[in-house]
């Protein structure tokens, strides 16, 4: 069976015409808010490992300590 691809023009998305300025500025809010929520996520992340580092660490010192009290 032959399939058929089809080629799509990427060069430009919507109409040839150069961008508003509310265009433009709707796209800048769009990047902003991603790179916004992009950093929350990082920080959520950096807790998180944060917690995980802890626990560990008290759970070895809380082994420790009843290791040598035995």
């Amino acid at each position: 069976m032959k399939s058929k691809l089809k080629e799509i023009d990427v060069d430009f998305i919507g109409d040839r015409r150069p961008l508003t300025k509310k265009e433009e500025a709707k796209i800048s809010a769009f990047i902003r808010e991603l790179k916004a929520k992009e950093a929350i996520l990082k920080s959520i992340n950096i807790y998180k490992t944060l917690i995980l580092i802890l626990i560990v660490v008290f759970t070895l010192i809380v082994m420790y300590v009843f290791k040598f009290n035995n």
